[in-house]
Order: C-alpha cells, then structure tokens, then sequence
C-alpha cells in the first residue's frame, strides 16, 4: 500500500479524490477521508467523484459490478460517509450516459471542514 505522508503544516485549498474510494473498503476509505480532513485548509474544500450502486437491475448495475473496484455504495451510504467529517456544500448524483443509455450511475460532493 502507497501512503502519502504531507509536511505536518501543508493544507490545501483544493483536495480532489477521484473514483478511489470504491477501491477501499468502509474501514479504508474513513481513513482516507479522515486524513484529509487535516488536510483541507480552513476555507478549502474537498472535491469527490465516485461510483454509485445502482438499486435496480440495469446496464449501469452490471457495469459496476464489472468494475475493479469491489466497494461501490448506494447514494445514502456514500452521504453518511462523506458527510461523517465534511459539511456539505453540493451532494449531486448523476448518470453517465451514451446513446441514451445509463452507463454509470457517480455522485459528486463537495464540502468543507465543520465548523
């Protein structure tokens, strides 16, 4: 496993995690986003974009289960987990789509430290 260590002082005004946290599983992707909280400056933000567990069968559910990541979660599971450390400015789920058909179900959130 690679860890990124930051100097103890570092924060940052922009903090971008992009389709990882599927990766990882709960115990896994808390510990990252906990890390990160010491990491966003006080008027930063944290960016996250990641896969959604479609609840129903569909092409889009198939696809993510094909995916390499094992740990997609469903919109009220990927909330309580991002906003377990971030008060939220936008939680927004979309689809991916081509030729009208649903080929990914993400969620884009942005937050910020509490206060």
């Amino acid at each position: 496993m690679t860890t990124y260590a930051a100097p103890t002082d570092a924060r940052f005004d922009c903090v971008l995690v992009n389709s990882l946290l599927h990766h990882l599983d709960a115990t896994g992707a808390r510990r990252v986003l906990s890390r990160l909280q010491g990491l966003v400056s006080a008027n930063g933000h944290v960016h996250i974009l990641d896969l959604v567990l479609p609840q129903r069968r569909s092409a889009a559910l198939l696809l993510a289960r094909w995916d390499r990541g094992k740990f997609p979660r469903c919109l009220e599971d990927w909330h309580a987990m991002f906003t377990e450390g971030f008060e939220p400015v936008v939680f927004e789920p979309y689809a991916l789509t081509a030729f009208g058909v649903t080929l990914w179900h993400m969620v884009y959130f942005k937050g910020r430290l509490r206060q």
